[in-house]
């Protein structure tokens, strides 16, 4: 999960920092922080079902077939939102490091 995690999150802090128009010319200490916080929350957005997923599957020790079940069933039951339950503290933990 790592690795997605920082390949998202820092190639979209780079594109953002571009976007934005930040030169090294002309060092705007603000649009750092916006690029990194937005890089962050598009990261956490795509990781979030993920984690989510390895998080059910560690704590009740489920096999593979057990854990699709349980998923599918939760979609089926609470819609694709679901796959991001404990996204705003997850956030909340990694937005202030970006």
């Amino acid at each position: 999960m790592s690795l997605p995690n920082t390949i998202i999150y820092f190639t979209a802090y780079e594109q953002l920092k571009c976007f934005m128009g930040y030169k090294r010319d002309n060092l705007n200490p603000i649009v750092p922080g916006i690029a990194g916080g937005s890089a962050r929350i598009l990261a956490v957005m795509f990781i979030s079902p993920i984690e989510l997923i390895r998080t059910k599957k560690m704590a009740a020790k489920l096999s593979y077939t057990d854990l699709h079940k349980i998923l599918r069933d939760s979609v089926e039951l609470n819609g694709f939102r679901t796959l991001w339950r404990g996204l705003v503290p997850t956030l909340w933990r990694d937005l202030p490091f970006s």
